[in-house]
């Protein structure tokens, strides 16, 4: 593998896992937020 094309494999790696991380984040929250609604 080149520089570039591992550049590129880190780039998608951690932008998957940001995602991956801020989907569950922002689900966690919601949850929170509607447990807090129902109460």
């Amino acid at each position: 593998m080149g520089k570039d094309e591992i550049r590129i494999f880190f780039l998608h790696t951690s932008a998957a896992l940001l995602r991956r991380y801020w989907l569950t984040d922002a689900l966690s929250l919601l949850k929170a937020g509607q447990q807090h609604g129902d109460g």
